[in-house]
Parts: C-alpha cells; sequence; structure tokens
C-alpha cells in the first residue's frame, strides 16, 4: 500500500470517527434551562412536570421539588439525588439514576432509564410505550418587556418558605424572608447578568393575555402565591392556591422566583421597607391577609 493512500484511509477514518463522536456525545450548555412533559400518549395526568438544569444541579417538580446534582458522559444523563432534613443529608437515602439520551436537540430532550430503579425517579404515567420520557424546551409567549416583579407567598400546613421578592429589570433585588426561609429578615442584593436573563425567559414564557387572576387547587392547607408583573404592555396579577390549574410555565416562574433569592448576592438591609415598590403587595405580607 503507498503512503498516499495509507494517509486517505487514516484521515477519512479521523472523519468517520469524529462524526460518531459528536452525535453521541453531549454536552452541560446543550441541555441546560427548562424543559416540559411531552404528553405524546394524550395522557390524563395530574400534575404536569418539568425539569430544569443549571450549572451541575438538577431540579425535577411535579406537586413537589426536588434538587439533585447531575453529570453528562457521551449519551448518559445521571441523577445524583440527595435528601435532606434540617439542612443535614441523609446519606441512606442517596440514590443514584442513570438514563441514556435518546435525543437532544434545541426543542427535544428523549430519555430512556438504563436500569428498573432509574425508572423511578419519575411516575410511570410520564413515560410512552416504548419506556422513554420526552420533554421540550421552554418556549416564549409573549414579548413584553418586563419593569418588575414581585412575589408573596404564604405559610401553609407544612414548611412552605413564606417570603417577599421584588425584582427590577435592572436586577436589583429585594427579599424579606418572613418564615421557613434560608435567609430570614430584610436582604437586597443585584442579579448577575445569567440571571436577569434566565428571569427574562421565564417571564416572557408565559402567555400573559390568557393569565387568569385566581388559579385554587381542589385540596386545602395549600400554599397561596400572589405575583404582580409589571410590564411594557400592562400589570399582570394573579393568585395561586396550592399547585393544580395554573399554567407549567407559570408555575416554572413561580418555583424559580421563590430559589433566586439562594443563589443571589444579598446583604442585610434594614432600610429595605423604604425601597418597597408594590406596597400594597408589601402590606398584604405583613398582615398575612389574603385576598
Amino acid at each position: 500500500m503507498s503512503k498516499s493512500r495509507l494517509i486517505s484511509i487514516l484521515l477519512l477514518t479521523l472523519i468517520v470517527s469524529s462524526c460518531i463522536d459528536k452525535s453521541d456525545h453531549h454536552s452541560f450548555e446543550e441541555i441546560q434551562g427548562e424543559w416540559i412533559l411531552l404528553n405524546k400518549n394524550d395522557k390524563k395526568l395530574q400534575h404536569q412536570l418539568y425539569v430544569s438544569f443549571k450549572d451541575s444541579i438538577c431540579n425535577y417538580i411535579t406537586s413537589s421539588s426536588n434538587s439533585s446534582y447531575y453529570s453528562i458522559s457521551n449519551d448518559t444523563l445521571t441523577i445524583n439525588q440527595r435528601t435532606f432534613s434540617e439542612n443535614k443529608e441523609i446519606l441512606e437515602l442517596r440514590k443514584t439514576f442513570l438514563f441514556q439520551i435518546e435525543e437532544l436537540n434545541q426543542s427535544e430532550l428523549i430519555l430512556s432509564p438504563l436500569n428498573n430503579g432509574s425508572a423511578d425517579l419519575f411516575n410511570s404515567i410520564y413515560f410512552d410505550n416504548l419506556g422513554r420520557i420526552g420533554f421540550r424546551r421552554l418556549e416564549r409567549q409573549n414579548n413584553s418587556e418586563f419593569m418588575r416583579i414581585g412575589l408573596y407567598s404564604t405559610y401553609c400546613f407544612g414548611r412552605c418558605p413564606s417570603m417577599y421578592l421584588e425584582i427590577d429589570k435592572n436586577g436589583s433585588i429585594l427579599f424579606n424572608g418572613i418564615g421557613h426561609t434560608e435567609k430570614i429578615g430584610y436582604y437586597s442584593g443585584k442579579l448577575d447578568l445569567t440571571q436577569i436573563k434566565n428571569l427574562r425567559n421565564w417571564i416572557n414564557s408565559v402567555d400573559l393575555s390568557k393569565l387568569k387572576k385566581n388559579y385554587a387547587a381542589s385540596y386545602t392547607d395549600a400554599q397561596t402565591t400572589t405575583i404582580i408583573i409589571e410590564t411594557s404592555n400592562g400589570v399582570f396579577k394573579t393568585l395561586v392556591y396550592g399547585y393544580d390549574e395554573e399554567p407549567i410555565e407559570f408555575r416554572i416562574l413561580i418555583n424559580e422566583l421563590m430559589r433566586i433569592y439562594k443563589v443571589s448576592e444579598l446583604d442585610s438591609d434594614l432600610l429595605l421597607p423604604e425601597k418597597i415598590e408594590f406596597e400594597e403587595l408589601w402590606a398584604k405580607s405583613n398582615s398575612d391577609i389574603i385576598d
């Protein structure tokens, strides 16, 4: 075999191998963001489901929220579930779930559990006839520019976090941890550019024109969350009791807002009450009166 022919074969092999590697390898960057369940079999679901990937943390949410660490190696997604009680991990409850990434692109994420135990991470009703679970990427549904957003959440029968939160378009954040929150009292700070971008995406994913003023779950002793969104196209106020009827995109916004203070640079601020813009919502958070 001639030297030139050998070089040609080696180059061809390298090109083919590169293409194979590219199709079977996935990265953190590809999977980052929020993904909503694809209900391809039109099953009647009691609750919608979504998963969120940020850096090395994965949140999978139905009526409750769970956070885990995850990693990606080639076409395998590993989710390491951790359970905490009073900020201490219960080591005997550690679990690892393995999924093969069947499809990952700009619009869809399709996963197949690699063993029976991994399928237990999600309710079996969420899987299709081939044993796969699919998600669609969160999409934009409005083009409004948000000016300010406020949130107030009450206690529930359990340990639901009660808080007041206000964020403006520049990322200035005002936070009052009322109870069952990681920070208690008055705090203020600033979101970074990535957090501001994420917040805009969450708000723009909600169809504000179809948002109702009230959503109520069919059960009792739940948390009530009130949100006010001030945009270039008007002000939208919605009260949500429990987790049942509201659009999944709006639930994502609520959940992410209630987590954002945990990953933000906040300093104690005794002057916070003087900086509040949503005075009615602030008064409500201090009197705990539900409209």
